[in-house]
């Protein structure tokens, strides 16, 4: 008796659990971010370097030009790229980037030459995201930036578990399982491509998050516990 009494407490802890979490939404389990706010970026993993190997990168700046301190930018004409290594096996996944931009800003979730590629397209006032594998392209959301185009936005692109992908712009959700992709599970690398391509033109990214949703099992994984105590009795 005094078992099963135990059980159920125990079952009814990891129920209350899984129902504040649920609440609460998916617990993210962070692989990577920088603010940029130390103003050096080699010091924390990041390197001037392009992941396909095909270019030779500029070095971008650290610039004061955010409201929330400082960026990663570029300035002027040509490409700049940093590249940061990261170990990531997951379905699940999520790549959230504060940038702004008035021509491109790129952030790459990356398996060696191949990508996803996330995009601020400030040149036609746009948010575009693609996939680079095998030596193709393809292009599964394109859509226009209702506010502010060339302004600071917070991008949020995030994969289930199903491999549905979803795009959020300023914490709304924008194009909800807009894709279903899941030709690359393993990343090995998180990569900026900053374009600015013109004289007075600023490419920037203020902060990267690349981070695994966990989904909220618990809640599951208590009713079962519970149904199997109401059987055996």
């Amino acid at each position: 008796m005094f078992r099963k009494v135990l059980v159920v407490l125990n079952c009814a802890a990891v129920f209350g659990m899984a129902v504040s979490q649920a609440m609460a939404g998916p617990l993210p389990n962070v692989v990577l971010y920088d603010n940029f706010d130390d103003g050096n970026y080699l010091d924390d993993g990041w390197s001037v370097t392009d992941p396909r190997g095909i270019s030779t990168p500029a070095a971008p700046t650290i610039a004061s030009i955010s409201q929330e301190n400082y960026a990663v930018a570029a300035n002027g004409y040509g490409e700049a790229m940093i590249f940061h290594p990261i170990a990531v096996n997951s379905t699940p996944v999520r790549v959230e980037m504060r940038a702004r931009s008035t021509r491109v800003t790129e952030v790459w979730l990356c398996n060696g030459t191949d990508f996803y590629q996330m995009m601020d397209y400030g040149e036609f006032d746009d948010v575009r995201m693609a996939i680079h594998y095998q030596g193709s392209e393809i292009e599964y959301l394109r859509d226009s930036i209702p506010d502010d185009p060339d302004g600071w936005h917070l991008f949020e692109f995030s994969r289930d578990a199903q491999g549905w992908w979803s795009f959020s712009l300023d914490s709304v959700m924008f194009a909800e399982d807009f894709a279903n992709e899941t030709s690359m599970t393993s990343f090995d690398g998180v990569a900026f491509m900053l374009r600015p391509f013109g004289r007075n033109e600023t490419s920037a990214i203020d902060w990267v998050r690349v981070s695994i949703p966990e989904p909220a099992t618990l809640l599951l994984l208590a009713l079962g516990g519970l149904a199997l105590i109401r059987r055996r009795k």
